[in-house]
């Protein structure tokens, strides 16, 4: 069952910004996996942790900008931190159904750029570069605005996004999820425990039985649902939170191994190398120097 976006009394589409700890998994505001059916950009301005847009994974910072089409499963979890003011993310998110425009507006020849950038949206865009900083103060200028100008704003954003060649696709294949109720729930669950429990051994029979089904039946399921194999998933996962901690020149390679999950430092380098084919000091010295 999708999320419902509310946009609010008096408004067609929503434009929020916040500055609270709604990223965070132990925030009463947290916002597990979900869908909708509208379009979505998402751009953190201050905050550091992991996001899933369809099956890609991928650690996110500051400046980070997204843009999402219909139905793309997404989850944006912090980084928890011991300083709670370190931990705070700012951020601003706009969420809007093409429906708000008419049914025939993307069909006019002028905004066939932008029809054919919200067409392939369904794999998601990640932005870098200078049309960052563009996004930011057209957002930042849209949460002031009502009526015609808040309308005007939305149009300059969309054309500016579909002429940048600044846009990297976050996955190979598009992603349109109509699940029921309870596949969503249990998608919800399932995802949460991954990425709260990534530390930990979690096997296929385990997951399978906290997800209340056999093991090949889930191992079936998961794969129809995010195009992974389940484990490859757990890797991707313990890996994009190695790469995050390999920044921390106080901790050694093996505390990062064992902080992520893996009992052998072996299998570590291994699976690190076949996710960003450098070992672990290599790709640590490629930060050092990149810094």
């Amino acid at each position: 069952m999708p999320f419902i976006v509310d946009p609010g009394p008096g408004y067609t589409f929503k434009v929020k910004y916040n500055l609270n700890e709604d990223l965070f998994k132990d925030s009463p505001g947290y916002v597990p996996l979900h869908y909708h059916k509208e379009y979505e950009l998402m751009y953190i301005m201050k905050g550091s942790g992991i996001r899933i847009v369809g099956n890609s994974i991928e650690n996110f910072e500051n400046n980070d900008l997204v843009f999402m089409g219909p139905n793309l499963p997404h989850v944006w979890q912090g980084e928890l931190k011991k300083n709670k003011e370190s931990r705070m993310t700012e951020y601003i998110f706009l969420c809007f159904d093409p429906a708000v425009f008419g049914h025939e507006f993307f069909l006019t020849p002028e905004m066939q750029d932008v029809k054919s950038f919200l067409d392939k949206s369904s794999k998601g865009f990640c932005f870098s570069g200078e049309i960052v900083h563009e996004t930011s103060a057209i957002l930042r200028q849209m949460i002031k605005e009502k009526r015609a100008k808040r309308f005007i704003l939305l149009l300059q954003l969309l054309d500016l996004l579909a002429g940048s060649k600044e846009a990297r696709q976050l996955n190979s294949q598009a992603f349109n999820l109509s699940l029921t109720e309870q596949e969503t729930d249990r998608m919800k669950k399932v995802i949460a425990y991954i990425l709260n429990h990534y530390q930990q051994d979690i096997s296929v029979k385990k997951i399978a039985d906290y997800a209340g089904m056999s093991p090949n039946s889930f191992s079936r399921y998961f794969k129809s649902k995010t195009y992974k194999n389940f484990v490859d998933f757990l890797h991707e996962v313990r890996i994009t939170n190695a790469i995050r901690m390999l920044s921390d020149h106080s901790l050694s390679i093996s505390d990062i191994a064992y902080s992520c999950g893996y009992n052998s430092i072996v299998n570590f380098n291994r699976q690190f190398k076949r996710y960003t084919r450098f070992s672990p000091r290599e790709y640590r010295q490629k930060i050092i120097m990149a810094h």
